[in-house]
């Protein structure tokens, strides 16, 4: 964790590791569509540690529901990698603007 400048992951207990990510990193939380899930509560916790961005399915024909799962709480998503690429982009560049402002503030230390 400590060589990413970037982490993007689904809603759930794996993002946590983003809490050992350098200070400058960015975590992308994906959020599936219409989704009953906890996300806010773990953008908080990530947005504690740093830079954060969330994404979220807009697009129900994107998704793939379980029967019985009323919630979205399991569905599968399919990402549009046009969106994606996007997202992936704007991540990198908070990345790198956020690291060259700690250097920066290191360096006038």
């Amino acid at each position: 964790m400590q060589r990413y400048s970037v982490l993007v992951g689904v809603n759930g207990a794996g993002l946590m590791n983003g809490l050992y990510l350098p200070p400058y990193a960015v975590v992308v939380q994906m959020v599936p569509y219409k989704a009953v899930v906890n996300f806010r509560e773990f953008g908080l916790l990530l947005k504690a540690r740093g830079p954060y961005m969330e994404w979220h399915n807009t697009h129900e024909n994107l998704t793939r529901t379980s029967p019985g799962d009323k919630y979205n709480n399991n569905a599968d998503t399919i990402v549009d990698v046009e969106e994606f690429k996007k997202v992936a982009y704007e991540a990198v560049q908070l990345a790198n603007k956020t690291r060259r402002s700690r250097e920066q503030v290191h360096q006038e230390l």
